[in-house]
């Protein structure tokens, strides 16, 4: 296994947490949890235990079992010189070269013919309401943790409140011109039933 090879968005972000120290799964579920990581990384609670278990079996990371005082011993985890070369190589990889964020969406618009223009309106004024549900939940949770929050992870929060408030423009704007358009449809049709 090399540097090269391809880290999903969950192990990444894993290995991520992993390289700034050593953590046992409640401090890894906690730090994911403070940086609203899960607005951007597909990991659920769940999930982290199967990664970390996977990494560890192809050599990303290894553990190490931590015995507390009065409590039970932890298995914390901590990254492999292999971990930190495919991490690095990931960063690179992702911070250099663009990717399109989701396919969904652009696969909707695709197939946007499928759906009568009041669904088309109903589905995006939906869209537009969502955008800004998360895009009120993201600020929110930065003010809340701003403080003593790292530099990147600062970026991170302004750019995908960046990103949110960007497709909420698009989106709105692209919902008012289907209305217009729908608008003037509708006129055109009753003026010729007048007729």
């Amino acid at each position: 296994m090399d540097g090269r090879m391809d880290l999903t968005n969950a192990e990444m972000a894993l290995l991520s947490l992993l390289a700034e120290n050593p953590l046992h799964g409640y401090q890894i579920e906690s730090l994911i949890e403070a940086r609203g990581m899960r607005n951007w990384a597909e990991i659920g609670f769940s999930s982290i235990y199967y990664a970390l278990n996977k990494m560890e079996k192809s050599g990303l990371v290894e553990s190490r079992i931590q015995p507390e005082e009065g409590r039970p011993a932890r298995r914390v985890y901590s990254l492999t010189e292999v971990g930190w070369q495919a991490l690095t190589s990931a960063e690179y990889q992702r911070l250099s070269q663009p990717r399109p964020y989701s396919a969904d969406f652009s696969l909707a618009l695709a197939c946007l013919p499928l759906l009568p223009v009041e669904k088309q309106i109903e589905a995006l004024s939906e869209r537009v309401r969502s955008l800004q549900t998360q895009e009120q939940a993201i600020q929110e949770k930065w003010q809340q943790d701003q403080p003593g929050m790292p530099a990147h992870v600062n970026h991170l929060f302004a750019y995908s409140l960046a990103q949110l408030h960007a497709e909420r423009d698009w989106a709105q704007g692209f919902l008012n011109q289907l209305q217009s358009t729908s608008a003037a449809q509708a006129e055109e049709h009753s003026q010729e039933t007048l007729k």
